[in-house]
């Protein structure tokens, strides 16, 4: 099941497998580590990273 980086329950990306995500001043950085050229960028909802969480999409 895909994963996602959510804030307030809106789902601002998604994640592909084996992809990791970290905070680097107003961006949000996705990498894949066994892929050094594999790069996206987001900017942060409103330059502000409280409230954002990785969450498993869909349901049960």
């Amino acid at each position: 099941m895909p994963l996602a980086i959510r804030r307030k329950g809106k789902v601002i990306a998604t994640l592909e497998e084996g992809e990791e995500w970290v905070i680097v001043g107003k961006k949000i950085l996705i990498t894949k580590p066994s892929d050094p050229t594999h790069c996206r960028e987001i900017t942060m909802p409103k330059d502000d990273a409280e409230g954002l969480v990785e969450m498993w999409l869909g349901g049960s």
